[in-house]
C-alpha cells in the first residue's frame, strides 16, 4: 500500500515513520512518503497513486482542512485521507486475543497476528503467516466475533484482517505471508463497505 504522510512539524513525521516501521517488522508492506508541506503533497497526489493520505492534525488544521476537502472531491472514492490525532491507531486490536478450540485444546492467539481465517469442508482453519491451525469453529460464527477487530470477508470461504493486506490490484489482494487471495464479484461492495468501517474505527475520515 503506497501512502502519503503529512504532519505539522517533524516531530510527528518522525513518530509516524516509527509507527510504520513497527508494522512493516510485522510483514505488513507500506511504502509511505512524507510532507510537512501542504504543496508538495497535492503535488504528489497529482504523480503517484496513493490508496491514502494519513494528516496529523495541528494547531493550523482549520486553515489547511479545505485543501484535504478538496483533494478528497477531486479523487473521489479512490482516496481514503484520514485525520489522525492519536499515535496508537490500532490499540483495541493489539490488545484483543483469539480463543478458539484445536484438537480439543484450547488456543490463545494475539489477534493482529492473523492473516486470514479459510473455510473448507464445513472446517476452518486460522492462518498466521506459514502456519495453519483448523480450529473447531464455523466461519461464518468466527465472522461475527472478528468484525469488531478489523476483519472482512472477501469470499464465501475466506475472513480476511484488513492490516495485513499487503496489496491489492483488481479483485486479487497479496497478504503479508505472501499467499494470493481473491475477492468475489457478490462480495466486492460489502468488502469495501468494510473497509471504510476499518477506517472510521480509527481515523476520522474526510
Amino acid at each position: 500500500m503506497r501512502i502519503a504522510v503529512y504532519a505539522g512539524n517533524t516531530s510527528q513525521l518522525d513518530n509516524a515513520g516509527e509507527y510504520f516501521k513497527k508494522w512493516k517488522k510485522r510483514g505488513v508492506l507500506f511504502k509511505e512518503d512524507y510532507f510537512l508541506s501542504t504543496e508538495e503533497l497535492c503535488r504528489a497526489v497529482e504523480e503517484k497513486n496513493y490508496s491514502a493520505i494519513i494528516v496529523y492534525v495541528d494547531s493550523d488544521w482549520t486553515a489547511k482542512e479545505s485543501v484535504f476537502n478538496q483533494l478528497k472531491k477531486k479523487e473521489q472514492e479512490s482516496l481514503i485521507i484520514y485525520i489522525c490525532g492519536r499515535r496508537d491507531q490500532w490499540k483495541k486490536l493489539s490488545r484483543a486475543k483469539y480463543t478458539a478450540v484445536f484438537n480439543g485444546q484450547p488456543i490463545v492467539y494475539n489477534m493482529e497476528d492473523i492473516c486470514f481465517l479459510e473455510s473448507y469442508d464445513r472446517k476452518t482453519s486460522v492462518v498466521l503467516g506459514k502456519k495453519k491451525i483448523r480450529v473447531k469453529a464455523r466461519l461464518d460464527v468466527e465472522e461475527q466475533r472478528l468484525s469488531n477487530y478489523h476483519f472482512a470477508r472477501i469470499n464465501q470461504y475466506t475472513l480476511i484482517n484488513m492490516l495485513q493486506i499487503r496489496s491489492m490490484e483488481g479483485d486479487e489482494i497479496r497478504m503479508a505471508n505472501g499467499e494470493k487471495l481473491y475477492i468475489s464479484s457478490s462480495r466486492r461492495k460489502l468488502f469495501m463497505e468494510k473497509y471504510r468501517q476499518f477506517a472510521q474505527e480509527n481515523f476520522s475520515v474526510v
